[in-house]
């Protein structure tokens, strides 16, 4: 899977909870296309964009404080402690979905194994060598 992938290239080390974030994602994401609510469908979509935003702005800020480096040194934890603090947040209009913090960490994973994101700065090579 491209996420482990991603990840292996980041060196991160342990890859089991990002697994059952992913694939717990992946069912609620299943789940809430299945039903096909118009509300659950925007709330997912919502959060995804803001678990992305989230990656973008902390990759642009690992990118920028060195320049040089393919490797970005703690990126993956500042991202995934960041949508924690996100999920934490307030946000009433989410309570049609019932999104724990396992889910949101693991869209995290499904937008990576989309090849929209990843956790080095040639990201988007390994993608594409992946077929994405």
């Amino acid at each position: 899977m491209l996420f482990i992938k991603q990840l292996k290239a980041a060196n991160v080390a342990e890859v089991e909870s990002a697994k059952h974030q992913f694939f717990n994602a992946e069912i609620l994401s299943r789940d809430v296309a299945d039903r096909g609510v118009p509300e659950e469908k925007n709330v997912l979509s919502s959060s995804r964009a803001g678990v992305h935003a989230i990656w973008e702005n902390k990759f642009n800020q690992s990118c920028a404080a060195d320049a040089s480096s393919e490797l970005l040194p703690g990126l993956h934890a500042e991202v995934m402690e960041a949508i924690q603090v996100f999920h934490y947040a307030e946000r009433p209009q989410e309570k049609a979905v019932r999104m724990g913090l396992i889910h949101r960490l693991g869209s995290m994973h499904e937008i990576v194994e989309e090849g929209r994101a990843g956790w080095v700065r040639t990201f988007r090579k390994i993608a594409g060598d992946y077929g994405r």
